[in-house]
Formats: structure tokens, C-alpha cells, sequence
């Protein structure tokens, strides 16, 4: 079974946090859903909104720039 596009760059984000030894929870998915969220627009405009998420739950600013970055492809 394929991988839907925003699932596999969750994935991506999400993976690059746990390498970093961050924990993934909820809000750790939730952030990272939204780079992979809606057309090209919205997914770069989403982009902000995702590290803003990480950086408010103590990930460090660029690891969370990375991991949103990341969620993109």
C-alpha cells in the first residue's frame, strides 16, 4: 500500500524530530501534518505555522525550521 503525499512528509518531519531525540506526540504530528497540508500556497505559508508549533513546545528553532522544511517534500 503507497504512502498518500502528506503522510509521507509528516513522516519526513516527524522522523528528523526523533532522530534529533525529540519526543513525537500529538503535537509534534499536528505541526508537522501542516507542511504537507493543502496545495504549494498553503503548504508554504504552512510552513511558519509548523516551526512556530515546534518552537512553542521547546523545539529548538532549527531543528523545527529543518523538520517543517523537510515536510514539504
Amino acid at each position: 500500500m503507497a504512502t498518500a503525499p502528506a503522510q509521507a512528509t509528516t513522516k519526513q518531519c516527524t522522523s528528523f524530530l526523533a532522530e534529533a531525540r525529540y519526543k513525537v506526540g500529538p503535537n509534534v504530528r499536528s505541526a508537522c501534518s501542516l507542511a504537507g497540508t493543502g496545495d504549494w500556497t498553503t503548504r508554504h505559508a504552512n510552513v511558519g505555522i509548523c516551526a512556530g508549533m515546534l518552537t512553542a513546545i521547546r523545539v529548538k528553532p532549527e531543528h523545527a525550521d529543518k523538520a517543517c522544511e523537510l515536510g514539504l517534500n
